[in-house]
């Protein structure tokens, strides 16, 4: 195996581990909104459902809609953010490796 072919799946390996650990944190991060979501007697669907149950006034049900909305919204901005900052970061440039060849 070439030395360019083994750094290139060291740095594969390294990218799917960092995955994994992130979808590791993300699952954990579930778990745990899950936990204090049952220690309160809630779950999920919870919220939606009281909006749903025509216990709240109309425009108390679109004042919360119309929160949510602006909240994903700024998620998706941040998101958006994040990935443009972490596109234009600067790299280290990679340096071929020339070796010698018999010819």
């Amino acid at each position: 195996m070439t030395t360019d072919v083994r750094e290139t799946e060291e740095v594969s390996k390294e990218i799917i581990r960092k995955n994994q650990e992130l979808l590791a944190r993300i699952q954990a991060l579930l778990d745990e909104t899950d936990r204090l979501y049952r220690q309160h007697g809630l779950d999920r669907d919870s919220a939606r459902r009281f909006l749903d149950s025509g216990k709240v006034s109309p425009a108390q049900k679109a004042k919360a809609e119309q929160e949510l909305e602006q909240f994903l919204q700024e998620v998706e901005r941040d998101i958006e953010r994040d990935l443009a900052n972490a596109k234009s970061a600067p790299r280290e440039p990679v340096k071929p490796k020339f070796r010698a060849m018999r010819i």
